[in-house]
C-alpha cells in the first residue's frame, strides 16, 4: 500500500476511499469486527476512532489528523493486523462477511495449533453462498468426544456435544451479538470435548 505520508489519518482515508470505491462491499462487517475486536461489542463510532481511542489517551474532541506523530505507526499497524484478520476470514467466499463468521474463523485460525498438539481434529466449513443465511460449522474431535459449534449471521448458535460411542447427546442454543460471544461458546465446544481427558 503506497499513501503520501505516514499519518494514521491518511491510511484511514486510503482505506475508506477504496471500500468507497467498491460500494462501501470490500468492507462490509469491517467495522463490526473492530468494534468486536476493541471495545468487546456494538458502538456508533467510525472504526478508525475506534481503533485510536484504543491507544491515544483522550481522544475527545480530537480529529484523527490531530493525532500525535508518536503513535501513527501503532495506529496504522493495528488497522493493518485488523484488516489482515477480516481478509483472512473472508477470502475464502468472495462475499461481503458478517462479523460473527469472520470471527469463528479468527478464532479458530488463532487456536488450531494448540488443538492439534494436543490431539484434537479441527474442522471449520462455511455454508454454500448461494444460501440466504450463512453460517460457518466449526468441528472439534477428541477421539472419544466430538463437539460442533454452528454460527449463524444472524446471531444465532447451536452447540451439540456427544461421546462417540454413546447415544449421550446435548444441544444447546443460544443467541450472540458479538464475537466476543462467539468465542465463549467456541471454547465451551473446545472444553465440552476435552473434559475427562
Amino acid at each position: 500500500m503506497y499513501v503520501l505520508d505516514d499519518r494514521f489519518s491518511t491510511v484511514v482515508a486510503f482505506v475508506d476511499g477504496f471500500n468507497a470505491a467498491h460500494d462501501g462491499q470490500a468492507l462490509a462487517g469491517f467495522g463490526e469486527l473492530v468494534a468486536d475486536r476493541v471495545l468487546g461489542g456494538p458502538t456508533g463510532l467510525h472504526w478508525a476512532y475506534v481503533i485510536a481511542n484504543s491507544l491515544v489517551p483522550d481522544m475527545t474532541g480530537m480529529r484523527l489528523e490531530e493525532i500525535p506523530p508518536q503513535f501513527n505507526a501503532p495506529l496504522t499497524n493495528r488497522l493493518l493486523d485488523l484488516i489482515d484478520e477480516f481478509v483472512l476470514a473472508s477470502r475464502a467466499t468472495g462475499q461481503p462477511m458478517n462479523h460473527l463468521l469472520v470471527g469463528v474463523e479468527a478464532w479458530v485460525a488463532r487456536h488450531r495449533g494448540a488443538m492439534v498438539e494436543r490431539g484434537l481434529a479441527v474442522e471449520i466449513e462455511r455454508s454454500p453462498g448461494d444460501r440466504s443465511k450463512q453460517a460457518v460449522s466449526v468441528g472439534i474431535d477428541a477421539g472419544g468426544r466430538v463437539g460442533q459449534l454452528v454460527v449463524w449471521d444472524s446471531g444465532e448458535v447451536e452447540m451439540t456435544l456427544g461421546g462417540v460411542d454413546s447415544d449421550e447427546v446435548a444441544v444447546e442454543a443460544g443467541d450472540v451479538e458479538t464475537v466476543a460471544q462467539v468465542e465463549q461458546w467456541l471454547h465451551r465446544v473446545w472444553n465440552g470435548v476435552t473434559a475427562g481427558s
